[in-house]
C-alpha cells in the first residue's frame, strides 16, 4: 500500500519480491524474498499469468498457467522465502482453458475480494477468508474474445472485463449478472485497463493494441468511449 514493495513473477514460476525503497541508496539491490510457485496436478512447473498485491495486507495474489489462484504472505521476517496462505486449484477444464488470465482485488466493509478470470471466459471472486470461490458470473462468450484485464468498481458494484477481441462487459455484482457488452468500433485487443473514479459516470481507462498506443476512456453506463 505504501509502494515500498514490488512483486515479479514470469514463465519460470519463480516471484521475486523487491523493497524499492532500497533504490533510494543502491540502484543495484537484489530481492528480498523470493520462491518457486508449486507445480500443477501435471507435476510440470507452473507458468504465472497474473500476480496482484492484497491491499491493507502484504500478501500477494498469483494467477497460474494452469489455473490455480494461490495467496503468499510477504511479509515473512528472518526469511528468504514466503508462506503459502492459501491455494484453490484449477480443474474441470481442458488444458489451456483453464489458465488465469487477469484478476484484480479489492476491500469492503464485510470482505477482501480477489476476482479472476480465466481463459475459457470463466469469472469467479474468491473471498480470501474462505478456501473456495463465494460466487461465479455467466461466462464471457466466445464471440467478444478471451478475457485480458479487468477492472472493478470503486463501491464493489460493477465490474468491466476487456477482452482481446475488442470487446467489453459490465457486469452488476449486485446481482451476479451482465449488465452491458459491445465491442470497441477499432476492434482493438484491451491490454490493460484501470478504473476512472473522477468521473461523473462509471467509467474505465483502456489501453488498446495497435500501432498508435491510444488509451481510451469508456463510459460504462452509455457504453460509448469518451475521449481517446
Amino acid at each position: 500500500d505504501d509502494s515500498r514493495t514490488l512483486v515479479t513473477g514470469g514463465k519460470d514460476g519463480v516471484v521475486k519480491v523487491w523493497n524499492s525503497a532500497k533504490l533510494e541508496r543502491d540502484v543495484a539491490v537484489t530481492s528480498s524474498h523470493s520462491f518457486a510457485v508449486p507445480t500443477g496436478v501435471t507435476g510440470c512447473k507452473q507458468q504465472l499469468r497474473a500476480l496482484r498485491t492484497v491491499r491493507n495486507s502484504k500478501a500477494v495474489a498469483i494467477g497460474s498457467e494452469c489455473g490455480d489462484v494461490l495467496l503468499y504472505r510477504i511479509d515473512s521476517r528472518g526469511s528468504t522465502d514466503a508462506p503459502q496462505v492459501c491455494r484453490f486449484a484449477g480443474a474441470g477444464e481442458k488444458p489451456g482453458a483453464s489458465a488465469v488470465m487477469c484478476l484484480e482485488q479489492f476491500d469492503t466493509e464485510l470482505e477482501s475480494l480477489v476476482v479472476f478470470a480465466r481463459q475459457s471466459g470463466a469469472m469467479s471472486g474468491w473471498d480470501l477468508r474462505r478456501d473456495a470461490p463465494c460466487w461465479s458470473v455467466q461466462s464471457v462468450p466466445p464471440w467478444l474474445g478471451v478475457p485480458s484485464c479487468l477492472a472493478l468498481g470503486h463501491d464493489g458494484h460493477s465490474m468491466v472485463v476487456g477482452t482481446l477481441g475488442g470487446g467489453l462487459l459490465v457486469y452488476d455484482l449486485r446481482f451476479l449478472a451482465p449488465w452491458k457488452r459491445w465491442r470497441i468500433a477499432s476492434g482493438a485487443a484491451a491490454l490493460s485497463m484501470r478504473s476512472a473514479h473522477f468521473c461523473p459516470s462509471p467509467s474505465v481507462f483502456v489501453a488498446l493494441d495497435g500501432d498508435s498506443n491510444e488509451v481510451a476512456l469508456f463510459d460504462v453506463v452509455r457504453g460509448s468511449c469518451s475521449t481517446l
